[in-house]
């Protein structure tokens, strides 16, 4: 039996974390009825870290399920890599490609604290690049649940 991936990717920064945290227990826990035993986390957001906190408690339930930490940023860090946005989109790409169905969570709107009000920081497309990127990419390749819309 092929396991089933799902992958998690999402803002780095979630205003209504409680309501996100209700919305994700029910979709893992329905994703897990559905045979989903294997998740991937990239890190590097407050959603994942919700969503890596879910999974984990569900484990005691399901003990079969797996995760795994995709790569993380803090890795590249402590080996003194550079990198830049690149690195988050190719790690949110590989992640999109080894999953079965991906959930994020993506607001077009959303711009990342500090950005809202001054004129010389990124332009909302531009601060929302690396979630984007990885939404539109898997849109037309994978199964999506977007736990914004919901």
């Amino acid at each position: 039996m092929n396991a089933k991936i799902c992958c998690f990717i999402g803002h780095s920064k979630i205003e209504n974390k409680a309501q996100v945290e209700e919305k994700v227990i029910t979709v893992v826990e329905n994703l897990i009825n559905q045979g989903v035993d294997v998740f991937l986390f990239g890190g590097s957001s407050e959603f994942n870290d919700i969503c890596f906190y879910i999974v984990f408690n569900f484990k005691k339930k399901y003990p079969y399920i797996k995760l795994i930490d995709y790569y993380t940023i803090q890795n590249l860090l402590e080996k003194n890599i550079n990198f830049t946005k690149k690195i988050y989109i190719s790690r949110n790409i590989e992640m999109i490609n080894d999953s079965d169905i991906c959930v994020f969570y993506y607001d077009k709107n959303y711009l990342p604290p500090g950005r809202k009000k001054e004129k010389r920081h990124l332009t909302s497309h531009q601060s929302n690049i690396v979630t984007k990127t990885a939404y539109e990419y898997a849109k037309n390749k994978k199964k999506i649940i977007n736990i914004f819309n919901i």
